[in-house]
């Protein structure tokens, strides 16, 4: 595999991680993507988007969404919920 297939690939995991992390927060908060669509003031196919894995939030969203979720960055970006700088 070469350097830009491992990337690719790298970046698939990243997205399906994510998009997989934000259901389980959405869960856990009972919040459908309509909520989430109204909580962030963004559009209802941006939030289909991320749990589709179709394609990851810019920046300020992910602050958004993890304020709005009580969930840190790096839970949603890499699984870690052991961090200590969380936005809650």
């Amino acid at each position: 595999m070469n350097e830009t297939s491992k990337q690719i690939a790298n970046n698939r995991r990243l997205i399906i991680g994510f998009s997989t992390r934000l259901q389980s927060a959405m869960d856990k908060k009972s919040l459908r993507a309509v909520d989430l669509k109204n909580k962030l003031g963004t559009h209802r196919s941006h939030v289909s988007n991320w749990l589709s894995g179709r394609v990851l939030p810019n920046a300020t969203t992910l602050v958004k969404l993890s304020e709005a979720l009580s969930v840190s960055i790096d839970y949603l970006l890499l699984g870690r919920e052991d961090v200590s700088h969380s936005l809650r």
